[in-house]
């Protein structure tokens, strides 16, 4: 077989990979992650793979190998252009999976053209053998290049270009001895003209934030980017909107472009909101309840809910910090002027380790009186089974007899994944209530019948019921279905509650489930 064959075909195979993860990373920073946005990235890959083959066989056969690599390279600018210059404001995230996804459909139509036009030229079915073996190995160490080196070490932004620079390659390649050398310096000159306008265009809006290239959800001219952060898990960043008369203003620690928490320019506890409010209502329990001094922290963040367990009233004597993001504490350090430099106290353990990898392995370890989950975006693949009954289970091994886990959600309204994240919490503790003081919902569950009904809760025994009402007929969050991942931000939107059911829900009352 002739090299070039080979060689193509390794190359087609890297570059269709680095398209098809690098879309996923541009698809999922515009719309969470979960198992639909999945589905449709590996289907629109492989369909396209399908149909660019049956073009070529059917109806393209005189369409060669140049062309397609024409197509693909304008269209992977187009993508940049998309990706890096329109505001995520504008685009709902219907339209944005649906124009990357028919975009990500039409890349793999090429690249299935190309394969097809060299196996065309193989002449034998020997031949043939090798460009599959060759394209087979050129996508898995493309995959291996940018799921371990690209985008975790290069970005996004960087690791299209590289896609840019091989397809132009390819281009290069399979054109050498076919055309005149003033035409290859010709066409090598269009496709520096295009990636310099393309380029160009990315930054021809300065008002627009950027984190690893993309566009960030801020749009006035005080805010800006003053910490950044790439990770195995997303993107991290940190973004400030300054008041130009005091030279100060509230920050947002961001994840992937979604925030995961907000400092504002008032750092007195009283404004730390529903995050300080899980410490605030368990940890006093621990006096109370003669609960063991011990507790877990799960999530990090802005160490809001560390600092309120660390406070001086009360009697914890150890913090069990687990995170996952090894570059959390770097960004939490950000926030030392509102959360205390909490990882400086001598009673934090911080643990850079998966939550559910964490409980599974404690055996004969010391228990906790109380339990605290600080986690946002639970539909992300990286953090939904974190919310699992199966976790639950494992985490309440670890806990005292009478202790108390408190969830802290992003619902701020009676929502489906509410409802699965109540319905799951019940099915392994006896007693959840549910409380919304703060803004945003918390869960705290417990098997001591009088805990959560003494005067630390007056008052939310309505919210307990119709969370009771809302779980009816929704499943259980297991490991084997992780429903959570389907109730946010997905292409058919999120189911609210209090909008389907109507405003009189407050008021309607079920008898208590059993679990």
């Amino acid at each position: 077989m002739h090299a070039r064959l080979a060689i193509l075909a390794f190359l087609s195979g890297i570059a269709s990979l680095l398209m098809q993860l690098s879309l996923s990373r541009i698809i999922f920073f515009y719309v969470a992650n979960s198992e639909h946005n999945t589905a449709l990235v590996i289907a629109a890959h492989l369909l396209g793979f399908l149909f660019g083959a049956l073009l070529k066989y059917r109806w393209l056969k005189r369409m060669t190998i140049i062309h397609a690599l024409l197509i693909i390279l304008l269209l992977n600018l187009a993508v940049i252009v998309f990706g890096f210059i329109t505001p995520v404001t504008l685009l709902s995230p219907t339209n944005s999976i649906i124009i990357l996804t028919v975009t990500l459909l039409l890349i793999a139509i090429m690249f299935g053209l190309i394969i097809a036009t060299l196996l065309l030229e193989s002449n034998s079915s020997h031949n043939a053998t090798n460009i599959v073996i060759w394209d087979a190995l050129g996508s898995a160490f493309g995959a291996l290049l940018v799921g371990f080196i690209l985008l975790p070490v290069l970005g996004i932004h960087t690791s299209l270009w590289i896609g840019i620079a091989i397809i132009v390659a390819m281009m290069l390649l399979n054109q050498l001895a076919r055309i005149s050398a003033s035409r290859m310096v010709i066409a090598s000159i269009l496709v520096i003209l295009l990636a310099v306008l393309s380029y160009g265009l990315l930054y021809q809006s300065s008002d627009l934030l950027r984190v690893a290239g993309l566009p960030m959800p801020f749009k006035t001219k005080n805010s800006q980017v003053i910490a950044e952060k790439r990770t195995p898990f997303g993107e991290l960043s940190i973004i400030a909107n300054i008041d130009p008369r005091t030279g100060a203003g509230p920050q947002n620690l961001m994840i992937g472009n979604r925030p995961l928490c907000t400092m504002g320019t008032k750092r007195e506890k009283q404004t730390f909101g529903s995050e300080w409010y899980l410490a605030e209502k368990t940890i006093p329990m621990i006096g109370q309840y003669n609960l063991p001094s011990r507790v877990a922290v799960i999530g990090l963040g802005c160490g809001i809910t560390l600092s309120g367990v660390l406070e001086d009233a009360h009697p914890v004597t150890t913090v069990d910090v687990i995170e996952i993001n090894p570059g959390m504490p770097d960004m939490t350090r950000h926030f030392n002027a509102w959360n205390g430099d909490i990882l400086s106290d001598p009673r934090v353990k911080l643990n850079i380790e998966d939550g559910f990898t964490f409980f599974m392995d404690r055996e004969s370890e010391p228990d906790y009186g109380v339990v605290l989950i600080d986690l946002a975006w639970m539909q992300n693949h990286n953090a939904s089974h974190l919310f699992s009954q199966e976790f639950y289970q494992s985490v309440k091994k670890s806990m005292a007899p009478n202790g108390i886990i408190a969830v802290w959600t992003e619902e701020h309204t009676p929502t489906q994944t509410l409802a699965v994240m109540y319905k799951t919490l019940k099915s392994v503790f006896r007693d959840v209530v549910v409380n919304g003081d703060r803004g945003y919902f918390i869960l705290f569950a417990t098997d001591n019948p009088m805990m959560l009904h003494d005067h630390h809760f007056a008052g939310q025994k309505n919210e307990t019921y119709w969370t009771q009402l809302a779980a009816q007929g929704v499943k259980i969050n297991r490991l084997d279905n992780l429903v959570l991942n389907r109730t946010k931000f997905t292409l058919f939107g999120t189911r609210d509650f209090s909008e389907s059911n109507g405003p009189d829900i407050y008021e309607r009352a079920l008898p208590a489930e059993n679990p």
